[in-house]
């Protein structure tokens, strides 16, 4: 997943019983801090990771199948990023 808004949203699936991990990384010198949020399929926030770098990573283990949506955040700075859903 990629972004440069201060702000995206992002839907995965996830499978129940599984973890996953989120992990993000800004534009060094440009982006300064990077939040990741997690929603579960009932829009329930599951979990956060506020980083003071541009990096941040956020892992969950799924009790509920179904599409998660998460959310980076660009709290300082600005610049492009990038994510990825790793699963275990």
């Amino acid at each position: 997943f990629s972004g440069s808004a201060e702000t995206s949203e992002y839907y995965t699936a996830l499978e129940a019983g599984k973890c996953f991990w989120i992990i993000a990384a800004g534009e060094p010198g440009k982006v300064k801090r990077l939040y990741v949020y997690l929603w579960d399929p009932r829009n329930k926030r599951v979990t956060e990771s506020k980083s003071e770098s541009e990096q941040v990573m956020v892992g969950h283990c799924a009790a509920t199948p179904g599409m998660y949506k998460f959310q980076l955040r660009v709290d300082s700075g600005s610049g492009q990023y990038k994510a990825g859903v790793y699963v275990k």
